[in-house]
């Protein structure tokens, strides 16, 4: 019986390629964070690329766009980051998670975080209807969360819509003071969020 011969096989290795458009996606989302989407223009963008303005226009029609591009991506991100706390801690640890999870996600890994907050109302009319309902899932599972605790006892009996709003604003406000390389850490700021809104264990 002969036996098979293994052989083996050589993948060839692609090209690195540079992501044009992701990074005029960054460098947008990062301008507008920093700067602000008023006075954010193209050049500003074309000039942190490395880029002509005119290449801009290749992958993007035009800056209500990137905007609104970037809204998307940073809502998607914390649809993704909430829904992975809430099937990965236990109930009781639940809401605790997702707030720290949300400021960690806003504050260090997401350049897009913080402009869905102050930025929003500058987005057009038809694109703020088309971005709306991801808005409105991410809301979702945050008062599901709060739901979720203040049955279990631990926050105060409310409105679960008030209460939901009132933490989002109080999360989304952070990013306007908040320093990486200032004296507070995301952690102690997180414990600090939680012992407002989250009831002392017996």
């Amino acid at each position: 019986m002969k036996q098979a011969s293994s052989q083996q096989i050589t993948i060839p290795q692609r090209r690195k390629s540079t992501d044009r458009r992701g990074e005029i996606l960054g460098a947008a989302s990062w301008l507008f964070k920093n700067k602000g989407f008023l006075r954010t223009s193209l050049n500003d963008i074309a000039l942190r690329v490395g880029i002509n303005k005119a290449t801009i226009f290749y992958y993007f029609p035009n800056k209500d766009h990137l905007l609104y591009e970037a809204l998307c991506k940073g809502i998607l991100e914390g649809i993704k980051n909430t829904q992975f706390i809430m099937l990965s801690s236990p109930p009781e640890e639940r809401l605790k998670n997702v707030i720290k999870g949300h400021l960690e996600l806003n504050l260090r890994d997401s350049m897009f975080g913080g402009i869905s907050a102050f930025e929003l109302k500058n987005l057009s009319p038809k694109l703020r209807k088309s971005y709306i309902p991801l808005r409105d899932e991410f809301e979702r599972l945050i008062r599901e969360t709060v739901q979720e605790a203040m049955s279990a006892g631990q926050i105060n009996q409310g409105d679960v819509r008030v209460q939901t709003r009132i933490l989002l604003g109080a999360l989304n406000s952070v990013n306007r003071w908040f320093k990486l390389d200032g004296p507070l850490s995301i952690e102690k700021v997180a414990d600090e969020v939680c012992s407002i809104f989250l009831l002392p264990r017996c």
